[in-house]
C-alpha cells in the first residue's frame, strides 16, 4: 500500500497490445491504494485468453509519500496544508493564508486548459483514430475534484474572514482567465457554493460591495 508515485504508460500500452485486450486505468498518480485497491480493468472477448495482470505489477511505483516532481498536486496539497493551519484559531494567520492562495489560482491556472479527460493508446500509434483500436485508456485529470480539494476546506474554516473569503474568490478569477468554457462552468458552480457557506452579515451592506 502507498501513493502511487510513478506509472510506465508505455508498458501498460505495450502489454495490451501482445494480451490482445484493453484496459483502463482511472487511478493517476498521487492516489493512496492498497493491496484491495483496483487499479485497471481489462476487457477482452477471448476464449482462451491469458490474463496479463501478472506483468502489471512492474508498471508502477508505489511508495510511502507521493513525489513531488511527479505529482504536480502534490505541491498544491501542501499549499493547501499551509493555508489551512494560517486560518486556524492557534495561528490566524490570514496573509499567510492570503499568499497561499494567491500561489494555489497560479499553480490551477496551468491546469484550466484541460478538460477532463483520458489519455488513449491506440493499436497502432502511427495510424488515424480512425482506423487504430484503443488498446488502453488512462484517466489524467478531473477539474471538478481539483478545485473541490483546493478550496472546499479553506471555504469551510475561513467563510468568517472576509479577507479569505475574498482571497479564495481572486485565486478562482486567476484560474478562470485561462479556463476552458466547462471548466468556467465548473467554476461558477463552486462560487454558488461558497456563495450558500457565506454567513449572512457578509452577504449585504460594504462587504458585499468589496
Amino acid at each position: 500500500y502507498g501513493y502511487i508515485r510513478l506509472i510506465n504508460y508505455q508498458r501498460l500500452t505495450r502489454i495490451a497490445k501482445e494480451a490482445d485486450c484493453t484496459i483502463v486505468l482511472s487511478k493517476i498518480t498521487g492516489v493512496f491504494v492498497t493491496e484491495e485497491t483496483s487499479l485497471l480493468t481489462v476487457y477482452h472477448d477471448q476464449e482462451d485468453f491469458e490474463d496479463p495482470s501478472s506483468r502489471f505489477r512492474g508498471c508502477f511505483t508505489i511508495g510511502n509519500e507521493p513525489l513531488e516532481d511527479q505529482d504536480f498536486l502534490f505541491s498544491v496539497q501542501k499549499i493547501n496544508e499551509i493555508t489551512l493551519r494560517s486560518i486556524s484559531p492557534g495561528i490566524n494567520d490570514p496573509n499567510t493564508a492570503i499568499h497561499c492562495l494567491k500561489m494555489t489560482g497560479v499553480l490551477l491556472s496551468h491546469l484550466a486548459d484541460l478538460e477532463h479527460g483520458w489519455l488513449l493508446g491506440r493499436q497502432d500509434e502511427h495510424a488515424s483514430a480512425v482506423d487504430s483500436p484503443v488498446v488502453a485508456a488512462f484517466e489524467l485529470i478531473d477539474f471538478e475534484k481539483i478545485i473541490d480539494q483546493s478550496f472546499a476546506q479553506v471555504v469551510h474554516y475561513g467563510r468568517q474572514d472576509r479577507s479569505v473569503v475574498l482571497a479564495v474568490i481572486k485565486a478562482l478569477g486567476i484560474i478562470m482567465e485561462r479556463a476552458t468554457y466547462r471548466n468556467r462552468q465548473i467554476i461558477m458552480v463552486f462560487i454558488d457554493y461558497i456563495w450558500d457557506k457565506l454567513p449572512d452579515d457578509l452577504k449585504s451592506g460594504h462587504d458585499l460591495r468589496l
